[in-house]
């Protein structure tokens, strides 16, 4: 990604599935940097930003950027077969689900 600033660094990378507040399911790819979050992936004309993410459009890919500094509270909720990361942004839920495999470096690389 050649949209990152100087003082920015990616912390990690991971594959996901992204629920929306606005609903829908997406297959993303997630970068984790020390400013923001970054997801690209293929969103359809029902995607809707919600007031706390820009989108950013370079080689014609959309990427859409969730500032790590308007994160209110983020958890994990665990079942059997999955686990889902909760953020939650100005009263807005976001989830990331990974069947089962979802760790606690994907939690501690957004919360640090």
């Amino acid at each position: 990604m050649d949209f990152l600033t100087i003082q920015e660094s990616i912390k990690m990378k991971k594959k996901l599935l992204y629920f929306p507040p606005s609903g829908g399911r997406y297959r993303v790819f997630l970068t984790i940097t020390n400013f923001r979050l970054i997801f690209s992936g293929e969103f359809d004309r029902l995607f809707t930003l919600s007031s706390d993410q820009k989108i950013i459009f370079k080689d014609g890919q959309q990427y859409i950027v969730i500032d790590r500094e308007d994160i209110s509270s983020i958890k994990i909720n665990n079942s059997f077969l999955e686990r889902n990361l909760v953020l939650s942004l100005n009263g807005k839920t976001h989830t990331f689900k990974k069947r089962a495999s979802m760790n606690r470096n994907l939690f501690n690389a957004i919360k640090s």
